[in-house]
Parts: C-alpha cells; structure tokens; sequence
C-alpha cells in the first residue's frame, strides 16, 4: 500500500469513527430526554437527530441553527393557518399545500440546509393535517412540535461542539458538487410535490389522522437529498425501512426478557453504534441503512407505548405502515422515472 493510499484510509477511519460516535450518542442522548421526560414526540426529536447526524453534513452555523429556529416558528404558523382553511375550504387548503410542498423542494434542490427544511416540510404537513380533524389537535401538537425540533437542535449543536469535524473533512464538504440549474431545482420540486400531495390528499379527505406515521416518513424519505429519483433510490429506501424493521422487532424482543429505561437507552446506543458503522462505510449496503434509523426509531417508540400483545399488534402495524410508505416513494419514483424517460425520448434522447 502506497503513502498516499494508506493516509486517504486513515483521515477516512478518524472521520469515520467522529461520525459514528457523534450519530449513535446523538441519538442516545435524544431517546434518553424523550422517554425520561416522556415528552409526546419523543419518537420526533430522535428522528430529527437521526436524520441530520446520519448524513456527511457538516458542523451546523450560528446562521443555520437560526435558520432552523425560524423554520420551525413558520413551520407552526402556516401550519395552524392552513390547518384552519382545511376545516372551510378544502380545495383552497389543497391548493395553498401545493404551493408549500413545491416552494419547500424548490428550496431543497437549491441547496438549502436539510434540517431546517425538513422541519418546514412536517410542520406544513402534520399540523394541517391534524387541523382538518381538530383545530385544538393541531395546536397541541405544534406546541409539542416546538418542543421536540427545539431539543434536536440543541443535541445536534451539541455533538458537534463535542465531536467536531476535522479540518480536512470541512475543507471536503466545501467543495461539494456545483449548485442545481434553475431547470433542475423546478423539476425536483415538481416531482417530490407530485410524490407527496396525492398521499396527503388521501389522508385529509378520509381523515385518516392515524395514518400520520405513514404520511410522515414518507415525507421524510422523499425529501431525501438523492440525486435522482428512480426505481434504484426507491428500491433502497425499501431495503433500508426493511431493515429498519428488522431492527426493530430484535430491540422489541430484547425488550420483553427485561423491561428497563437504563435497559431501553442501552440498547439505543448499542443499535446506534451497530447502524452507524453501516451508515458511515464504504461498503455497497451503506446507502441502504442510511434509511434504516428513522425506520427503527419510529417502530420502538411505538412498541414502548403499551404492554402485552397490544405492544406487538402495534409494532406490527407501524412496520405495516412503514413499509406502505416505502412502497408508495417506490411507485412513485419509478413512475417520476417512467415520465422522464418518456420525456427524453421525445426529445431524441437528450436529458429532462
């Protein structure tokens, strides 16, 4: 092995471990707040740290995490308005949502920080769902929204203060690929907005607020930064809430020998640091469990709510409805696929 290949290995396993470290403590430190304070959306601040410490991203900015706040307080008021518009005027709640999803993706193709859009994404999502239900629901829940983003932020700047990145790593992610076309961040927008809004549609219109487990890590898998949405990113996001499950009904059982909470943040950080090796490899399987920790930790928080053989109809049912959603992101990006290459071959072949 060559001086240049064998320092490329090592900056790669010193990274490597501060991303592992900082991922499964992050989380661990998340669950351990939640279920110790028993927050309701616990399972929502793990899910956020997950998502944003599961990825390359570098240490957030005082600028970001502002960023982050203001998206969050939009987040809760156009959510509680457009939640009340859905009580009166359905069709002007579905049109107002359109616009939101499609301006919210444009802005994530643009190269907008991922947290702060994500949060934007489910708060414009969740509360107007609840709000076509229940206005009092929908306020409830943006309060407790609130409370859990405001945690996630808090964990995430904090991991980073104690696990920075290094200097080669920042320099690495600074030369990250040339910003997206106009043409490429309207045809992004078009078809994650497209993806998400006929799922929505079906949940407000039939008031299925029990679907919100569905409607939310669909909304998380889709707005998911891939480069193009085909038939191979949605078999991945398949693979990854798969295994995901998985890992969910080996926690649940390990569960039921001896029930404890230091027993329960145990095993967090051991399943933590098991994804996180996965997550943060070179290895082929590496982009399948990037999708897997909001599978799991979404299905645990579920089988912590009840004992006995509700806890297991529970978790099957939300391993039901992880799946239905990976399957629906499955569909619909290899129709956006379909329709893209339909679309080039009218065009004697060059790219949509």
């Amino acid at each position: 092995m060559s001086t240049d290949e064998w320092f490329t290995d090592e900056w790669f396993a010193e990274e490597r471990s501060r991303r592992i470290l900082r991922f499964a403590f992050g989380i661990t430190l998340a669950a351990a707040l939640g279920y110790g304070l028993q927050t309701p959306l616990a399972v929502l601040s793990t899910v956020l740290v997950a998502a944003s410490l599961g990825t390359t991203a570098p240490r957030p900015t005082p600028k970001m995490l502002l960023a982050g706040l203001l998206c969050i307080a939009g987040a809760v008021g156009l959510g509680v308005l457009v939640g009340s518009v859905a009580l009166t005027t359905p069709a002007v709640y579905y049109l107002a949502m359109a616009l939101l999803l499609y301006r919210i993706f444009y802005a994530t193709a643009g190269g907008a920080p991922a947290f702060p859009m994500l949060m934007l994404l489910l708060g414009v999502v969740l509360i107007p769902l609840l709000g076509s239900y229940s206005m009092s629901a929908a306020v409830d829940f943006a309060r407790d929204f609130v409370a859990a983003a405001a945690i996630a932020l808090l964990l995430i700047w904090l991991m980073f203060w104690l696990l920075p990145d290094t200097e080669t790593a920042v320099a690495s992610e600074a030369a990250a690929a040339p910003p997206a076309t106009r043409a490429q961040r309207h045809r992004y927008a078009l078809e994650r907005s497209a993806a998400v809004l006929p799922l929505l549609v079906l949940v407000v219109s039939f008031h299925k607020t029990d679907q919100m487990t569905t409607l939310m890590y669909a909304a998380i898998l889709i707005q998911a930064p891939a480069a193009a949405a085909g038939r191979q990113a949605g078999l991945g996001m398949l693979a990854g809430s798969l295994i995901g499950g998985a890992f969910a009904i080996v926690f649940y059982l390990l569960t039921t020998l001896w029930f404890s909470y230091a027993l329960l943040i145990m095993l967090v950080l051991l399943f933590g640091l098991i994804m996180g090796t996965r997550i943060f490899s070179q290895g082929p399987w590496a982009a399948w469990f990037a999708k897997s920790p909001a599978a799991m930790l979404i299905l645990i928080n579920s089988s912590n709510e009840a004992y006995g053989d509700e806890t297991q109809t529970k978790l099957l049912l939300r391993i039901a409805a992880v799946v239905m959603a990976s399957l629906y992101v499955l569909v619909a990006f290899d129709l956006m696929e379909r329709v893209r290459a339909r679309g080039s071959a009218k065009r004697g072949g060059e790219p949509v």
